[in-house]
């Protein structure tokens, strides 16, 4: 699935969603920045992170079924 970043400049916001999912309340300077094709929102989350030099990605408990924690 294909996945997409966009900056809105005048709120200085980031929007990630997957791209067959487009919010209709994007500020209006709002641009797509990047684009990332990924077998999950996990996977898309950790490219995104690592595009925007962020810390590592750490999934919630939920989403990871590698993590036994409740």
């Amino acid at each position: 699935m294909r996945y997409e970043l966009w900056h809105s400049s005048s709120d200085g916001c980031h929007t990630f969603f997957p791209a067959n999912q487009h919010p209709g309340d994007l500020p209006e300077d709002a641009r797509c920045i990047w684009t990332v094709e990924a077998s999950s929102w996990e996977a898309a989350n950790a490219a995104k992170h690592d595009f925007l030099g962020w810390e590592p990605y750490r999934p919630m408990p939920d989403n990871d079924p590698a993590d036994p924690t409740p």
